[in-house]
C-alpha cells in the first residue's frame, strides 16, 4: 500500500507519468501482485481450514529459546519456493514470541500438504541446537523476514561492524534481491 500510495503522489507531483510504465508504476504492481497471492493463500490454507474447523491441515513445528533474555520478536511469511508470485506456492509463517523474561517461542506453521517442502526449507534450524540454531534462525529471518523487531538495548551492544552487515544483508535481500550470506555477524541473539 505504501508502494502505491507513493506511485500516486509521484503521478501527483508529475514526477512520474500517469499513462506510461515506468519503474515506479512497476515496483507498485509487483507488490501488489505478491499482496493478492499472499492473500489467495492464507485464504485457502489458513481461513478455510479455519471456518471449518479444520486445525489438523495447518502443522507447527515449535521451540523455545530459553535461559537467555528475549531480545527479539518476529511475524513473518515467506514462500519456501522459486515460484513466481500470483502462482501457487508453498510457505510458512515464522513468529518468534517473548513469553517471559527468559524465554521466548520459535512458531513456523504451514499448510500440511506443503509440510515435505516447509520442513526442508526449515531443516537447517531444527536440527542444530544452541547457538548454532540461532544463528541458523537469525540469518533465515536477515534473508528472509520483511520485519523483526530487535530490542534496541540488546542493539546498542552490537559492534558498529556488525550492525552494518546485518543493515546490508537486510537491505540486500529486500531491495536487490540477494540473499544473505551465512556469516557469525548476523546472529541477532
Amino acid at each position: 500500500m505504501r508502494l502505491q500510495t507513493t506511485l500516486e503522489r509521484q503521478i501527483a507531483e508529475g514526477l512520474v507519468p500517469k499513462d506510461k510504465p515506468s519503474p515506479a508504476m512497476t515496483e507498485a504492481t509487483a507488490h501488489m501482485i505478491k499482496a493478492w497471492g499472499v492473500w489467495k493463500h492464507r485464504l485457502e490454507f489458513y481461513d478455510r481450514p479455519f471456518a471449518k474447523s479444520r486445525f489438523g491441515d495447518v502443522l507447527h513445528s515449535t521451540f523455545v529459546i530459553e535461559g537467555r533474555k528475549p531480545v527479539l520478536a518476529s511475524s513473518s511469511f515467506f514462500s519456501v519456493d522459486d515460484k513466481a508470485w500470483g502462482k501457487r506456492f508453498a510457505a510458512v509463517t515464522l513468529n518468534v514470541i517473548p513469553t517471559s523474561t527468559t524465554e521466548a517461542a520459535v512458531i513456523v506453521s504451514y499448510p500440511k500438504e506443503q509440510s515435505g517442502k516447509a520442513r526442508r526449507y526449515v531443516a537447517p534450524i531444527f536440527l542444530k541446537s544452541g547457538d548454532a540454531r540461532l544463528s541458523a534462525l537469525s540469518h533465515m529471518l536477515v534473508d528472509r523476514a520483511e520485519n523483526f523487531f530487535v530490542s534496541p538495548q540488546h542493539v546498542e551492544g552490537w559492534t558498529a561492524e556488525k550492525r552494518k552487515a546485518i543493515e546490508e544483508a537486510f537491505v540486500g535481500t529486500v531491495i536487490r534481491g540477494e540473499p544473505a550470506t551465512s556469516s557469525s555477524d548476523l546472529m541477532l541473539f
